[in-house]
């Protein structure tokens, strides 16, 4: 299925239509996917072995082509993303209305998901992209689509490589960066490392997603039950400028006080808010990036327990928790990191 310009930017609209609920837009975002399918000529279509190609660097794992390009199909994370990042493009526009706004878009796959949509309805005069990917498929891929399409103004660069090693040239500084590559509760992937390292190239640019908050949460009985109990872990703007740069393995998070008891039947969990940009949200259970992740504490937590909440940088990243003791300070988090366990 092919798909001609002036559709796509209709189908584009109608996803970008506030008015419209995320979860009724399955239909645009599969027509798009069907665009992005038959422009690659369905290279990138899941035959089994999703993995295959996948590669780890020093900051967590980067998904393989195939498992990227199957990311494009979860429909309520591509809209909420879509919006987000054409929100920001129209602030960035509005402080800069003598240029085009410069996106980064590290991480973009083999179909560019966030960007190509937003370059049948909006103009290079208005916002021009950088697509950047660790594997050379999916950066050519990317350009296969932009060109059957007709959009190879909107694009500023093309670039392969880790996002850890970009530098971004003096006066080249992007506006807007946009990243997606993270998991549930911040597991595997690199969004901390990929979100700290080039904020720290570019610290006024406008991120997307612009927060994301990791909280501890009681999984009681239905989907809708879910009693936060307290803050676990940020990644912001605000976040970043407050970590130590010259950390490398921990980043200290929340600590979490139970004030009252836990029904019995309740578990622990990490659940996901992602805020994309200004009012566009992913709530927990919306998309499998903000599905809950279960805590493996071994007894029971009674009323006063105290749970210290970190991240832990490198390879494999992610999210690590402790019981603490009455009252100790931060120094002695760090004594032990055997003492910090993995959510499941």
């Amino acid at each position: 299925m092919t798909l001609p310009a002036p559709d796509l930017a209709r189908i584009v609209r109608t996803v970008l239509d506030p008015t419209r609920d995320p979860v009724t837009l399955r239909p645009e975002v599969m027509e798009i996917v069907a665009l992005f399918e038959a422009a690659t000529e369905g290279q990138f279509v899941n035959q089994g072995g999703i993995a295959a190609g996948e590669s780890l660097t020093p900051g967590g794992l980067a998904l393989s082509p195939v498992n990227a390009a199957m990311c494009a199909s979860h429909y309520v994370r591509t809209v909420v993303f879509l919006r987000g990042l054409y929100t920001a493009v129209q602030d960035a526009r509005g402080e800069h209305p003598s240029r085009p706004a410069r996106v980064f878009y590290a991480g973009c796959g083999p179909y560019a998901t966030l960007a190509v949509p937003l370059m049948a309805v909006v103009p290079p005069e208005d916002a021009v992209f950088t697509l950047l990917d660790l594997h050379a498929a999916s950066v050519e891929s990317a350009r296969r689509i932009v060109c059957s399409l007709g959009f190879e103004a909107s694009v500023q660069a093309y670039q392969t490589g880790d996002i850890l090693d970009v530098r971004f040239a003096e006066g080249e500084r992007p506006d807007i960066i946009v990243t997606e590559v993270l998991q549930r509760a911040l597991d595997r992937e690199p969004q901390v490392a990929v979100t700290r390292h080039l904020l720290a190239q570019a610290p006024e640019a406008r991120l997307v997603p612009a927060e994301i908050h990791v909280d501890l949460s009681a999984e009681v009985s239905a989907p809708d039950d879910v009693p936060r109990l307290g803050s676990a872990f940020v990644l912001s703007r605000e976040a970043v400028a407050s970590w130590d740069p010259a950390e490398a393995d921990l980043l200290v998070g929340g600590f979490v006080t139970l004030s009252e008891p836990l029904p019995p039947e309740a578990r622990l969990v990490l659940s996901t808010r992602i805020q994309t940009y200004g009012e566009h949200w992913i709530h927990p259970y919306q998309s499998s990036l903000t599905q809950p992740k279960a805590i493996p504490l071994r007894a029971p937590l009674a009323t006063g327990s105290r749970l210290a909440f970190a991240y832990a940088l490198g390879a494999a990243p992610g999210m690590v928790v402790r019981r603490l003791p009455p009252l100790r300070g931060l120094a002695r988090l760090r004594q032990r990191f055997s003492d910090w366990v993995r959510p499941a």
